[in-house]
């Protein structure tokens, strides 16, 4: 009888176990993304021949763009950083905006989730 409650009990531990050997070893990333993208500098005004280097915070990777993108560069596209430099003059002042992308997996604070993006935005004043 006294095998017989014990074998019971192992049947009823041993999944429950097997579940939390499996979230112990296998784990999850705690330390996910933050929802919101934050670019420094915010806002600046320039003019043709200035360039101006971003910073991204908030994510892991990004990718970056400008629009409208016919006045300047943007380089590198990728990474925490991005300079534009102002390659032409607009006739009256116009504004660029400068995105940052992130991709974040695991909403929640796990690596099991949905993979979603996350932008921040600054702004650009080109003057003529």
């Amino acid at each position: 009888m006294l095998a017989s409650n014990m074998k019971t009990r192992l049947i009823v531990l041993l999944p429950v176990v097997a579940v939390l050997g499996s979230l112990l070893f296998c784990g999850c990333e705690v330390n996910s993304a933050n929802t919101r993208v934050t670019i420094t500098p915010g806002s600046v005004a320039m003019r043709k021949g200035d360039s101006v280097t971003f910073k991204a915070e908030g994510g892991y990777e990004y990718s970056w763009s400008i629009s409208p993108d016919s006045y300047g560069t943007l380089s590198p596209r990728t990474g925490p950083t991005t300079t534009f430099a102002a390659l032409s003059a607009p006739a009256d002042s116009v504004q660029i905006v400068v995105t940052a992308t992130t991709y974040i997996t695991g909403l929640g604070g796990n690596t099991n989730g949905v993979t979603t993006t996350a932008e921040g935005e600054a702004f650009i004043t080109l003057q003529p």
